[in-house]
């Protein structure tokens, strides 16, 4: 199993748990500052996002809000269950947090490769 089939799976898990939000629901629950975590599609375009990273912005003394650019539309479309989407939202700040530890493995990998 991938790293990245590993992330899904996390995501997928916190679907389950109904701790993903996405698509007009997005926006409000960051406002709302219950957000912990923002995936952003890695091939979304810019105008998708730029709303999104406003908020961000706007929360950043308050509420930050970590933002992760690893997977495409379709993966974040398949690790929920649904269409392609662009953005989503994870609410469970424990789940986050493993999400995000995932991530910097990732990360590390990727940094190792190109050594």
């Amino acid at each position: 199993m991938t790293l990245n089939d590993r992330l899904k799976g996390l995501i997928g898990l916190a679907k389950r748990g109904k701790y993903v939000v996405y698509g007009e629901k997005l926006p409000f629950n960051m406002k709302k500052k219950k957000v912990s975590l923002l995936f952003l599609a890695s091939d979304a375009a810019k105008n998708s996002c730029s709303d999104l990273m406003s908020i961000v912005e706007k929360l950043e003394d308050t509420h930050p809000i970590a933002v992760i650019r690893l997977l495409s539309k379709e993966d974040l479309g398949d690790a929920i269950g649904s269409a392609p989407v662009a953005g989503l939202g994870i609410l469970n700040s424990g789940i986050a947090k493993r999400i995000m530890e995932l991530e910097e493995e990732i990360n590390n990998g990727q940094k190792e490769q190109e050594l």
